[in-house]
């Protein structure tokens, strides 16, 4: 039985070995535009002009998009024209799109057959969708599960955004639905949004800020990370978080608000008013509701 287990001790030792001087490979070939990747069992060698595949094109109209990818960024940008931006790895399955019923669609989820896992530089593929200024959205769903997500200029009625690991920042300019997740990454809302928005916004590990116009409903969900809420409410704020700092900057009298604030471990600080745990102010007849609980951190409402 010992023998057994000096056997297994030593093959562990032997991968950890291996792994940390394939990392190392990998760091000293991607320097050099070198990359390394499986295919069809066998590890094999790339440059990296063989590496990278990249295609523009321009594209008809369309009210509606549709990207999912799992190691790149996505971007919305403002531009004169409709058209479509592509860099993603060459020895990937190649990326489809198409445009059917007003709908732009992109399936960029190009590692099912190879999988590239030495190049340590996966933020530099990306999927770019260019919209003409003044063209708004129906509906925009992005998807990725290595990137950051990023939405410039572009309006859209309905936005739903999801990244695994990533950054997402997106202008929600005249948006009436919004649906924000990243489960590692900061999340950055900002824009002239609707008094009728519903706005939801949840990072599982990172910050969260919302700076907008107004909303009717806003929900954030925060596990590990601060959260900033900046705007005028015109209904329901309601803030959940496990760790860290809250911060609500909001337009209106405080006199104006119904709200039931309460940390665990912190204080809490309404319109300049300093309370042990919790703070209470329930009026049913109150225009705006605040609901904010949280597990460990301060908490802090300013009225302006």
């Amino acid at each position: 039985m010992k023998q057994i287990f000096n056997s297994w001790w030593k093959i562990a030792i032997i991968a950890i070995v291996v792994g940390i001087a394939l990392i190392a490979l990998g760091f000293a070939l991607s320097a050099r535009g070198v990359y390394v990747y499986f295919d069809g069992g066998r590890v094999r060698f790339a440059s990296n002009a063989e590496q990278i595949f990249i295609e523009e094109y321009d594209l008809e109209s369309f009210d509606e998009i549709s990207v999912m990818a799992n190691s790149a960024n996505i971007e919305l940008i403002e531009s004169t024209s409709f058209g479509l931006e592509l860099r993603l790895p060459a020895h990937a399955d190649k990326p489809e799109w198409s445009i059917a019923d007003g709908k732009l669609s992109v399936d960029a989820r190009v590692f099912d057959g190879n999988f590239i896992f030495m190049s340590f530089d996966s933020r530099s593929y990306y999927i770019k969708v260019y919209v003409p200024k003044g063209h708004v959205l129906e509906h925009v769903e992005l998807n990725t599960s290595s990137g950051d997500i990023l939405l410039s200029n572009v309006s859209a009625e309905n936005i739903a955004i999801q990244a695994r690991s990533g950054t997402i920042e997106a202008d929600t300019t005249g948006c009436t639905n919004v649906h924000v997740k990243s489960e590692s990454g900061d999340v950055k809302l900002f824009g002239d949004t609707l008094p009728t928005a519903d706005i939801f916004a949840s990072a599982t590990s990172g910050d969260v800020n919302v700076d907008v116009a107004t909303w009717q409903k806003l929900t954030v969900q925060s596990n590990s990370g601060d959260v900033e809420i900046t705007g005028e409410p015109n209904g329901v704020t309601s803030v959940d978080s496990m760790s860290g700092q809250v911060t609500l900057t909001l337009n209106g009298n405080q006199r104006d608000f119904s709200y039931d604030i309460s940390t665990r471990s912190g204080t809490v600080q309404v319109g300049g008013q300093s309370y042990n745990d919790s703070a209470r102010s329930i009026d049913r007849d109150a225009k705006n509701t605040i609901e904010v609980r949280a597990s460990s951190g301060d908490v802090r409402v300013d009225f302006r």
